[in-house]
């Protein structure tokens, strides 16, 4: 985060990254009453990553740049959320001028609207002069979305619950990893529809991701066993063009 400040030691304008994540291991322990899923997973941001800029302004203005700019209207309204629930739940006014260099492939699995909505949490604490602590801003990103509490913290954490209690882990060790993006269709509703496609027998019991978290805590490499998703097998029942 990079803050520049005026001569009057007003904040001019908040620099950020909004990194991307990948889930080392993913599993879905059970569907809930509500309409969620319990989960556990051991997540890592990577160095991919949007980047933010934040002014001070006198209404909501959000504006994407780079690469399929035109393509994240669902990104804009999470970002446009993120102020007004700040805005809410702080009584500042939600306005303030964001702009979005959009570098992580939209709805790739890689959080990257999550990531921007975390970002503008953290860059409107700084900007707002609000000095809020971590549990005040984690309460607001739980009603965003389930990965963006994760988001508040980066680095490696498992999270359980519907994503949103995370418990921080130490950094992996310098990992090289290749992340491809099949030139499949983007269609809306994808992490809803792959949910709803589960099946009981898709559920486990958390085994692997408590191992990752055990190893990621000790500084060991991730056990390559244990790099699973659950959703690979749902993607195999109902999306057969993106198996290799």
């Amino acid at each position: 985060l990079r803050v520049l400040m005026s001569g009057n030691s007003a904040v001019k304008a908040v620099s950020l990254i909004a990194p991307a994540k990948v889930n080392l291991v993913l599993e879905i322990l059970s569907k809930r009453e509500d309409v969620y899923h319990d989960i556990d997973t051991v997540m890592t941001t990577v160095e991919l990553a949007d980047r933010i800029r934040l002014w001070p302004s006198d209404q909501l203005e959000i504006e994407f740049i780079g690469r399929d700019s035109d393509m994240i209207e669902s990104d804009g309204e999470l970002v446009a959320a993120t102020v007004q629930a700040l805005g809410i739940a702080s009584g500042h006014k939600p306005a303030v001028k964001i702009e979005i260099d959009k570098r992580i492939p939209v709805a790739a699995g890689l959080g990257g609207g999550s990531s921007d909505a975390a970002a503008v949490l953290r860059g409107l604490d700084h900007l707002w002069g609000l000095e809020w602590s971590m549990p005040q801003l984690e309460e607001v990103a739980a009603t965003l979305g389930s990965d963006v509490p994760f988001f508040l913290h980066g680095g490696t954490a498992r999270c359980r619950g519907r994503g949103e209690l995370v418990t921080p882990l130490p950094d992996l060790r310098p990992l090289r990893m290749l992340i491809l993006m099949p030139p499949a269709p983007q269609l809306p509703g994808k992490t809803a529809r792959r949910f709803a496609a589960l099946h009981t027998h898709d559920f486990s019991d958390g085994v692997r991701s408590e191992r990752m978290a055990y190893r990621v805590g000790r500084g060991a490499p991730p056990p390559s066993g244990d790099l699973w998703n659950a959703f690979e097998t749902v993607i195999e029942r109902t999306e057969s063009e993106l198996l290799a």
